[in-house]
């Protein structure tokens, strides 16, 4: 047990929170890809075909899997909301970003 400021306890370690510690990681993983993406598709001139797809298809599961990460962290009674909640909404915004990515391809 740990005092942190004025009469407020807490049980948890700095470091208790793998699950979303995990997700904000493949958030920013499925970002970085995203941006990587962007770029090589810009100096081919549109032309990546096949290998852009899979890895824009990677980072698209690496979105989903941290959406569901966080959700699984968030749904834990004994853990910080602010972390989860943060890594929740960030992977939620990947999952979209990714998603409108893919319609606007498929036009």
């Amino acid at each position: 047990m740990k005092k942190e400021g004025k009469n407020i306890y807490t049980f948890l370690e700095p470091g208790d929170m793998p699950r979303a510690n995990a997700s904000i990681l493949f958030s920013g993983l499925s970002l970085a890809i995203l941006l990587i993406t962007i770029l090589a598709a810009f100096l081919m001139g549109g032309q990546g075909g096949l290998i852009l797809g899979a890895v824009g298809l990677t980072g698209a599961l690496f979105a989903l899997y941290a959406f569901v990460i966080g959700m699984i962290a968030l749904a834990r009674r004994e853990s910080r909301y602010r972390l989860c909640v943060v890594s929740a909404i960030v992977s939620g915004l990947m999952m979209i970003i990714w998603l409108t990515v893919f319609l606007n391809g498929l036009r």
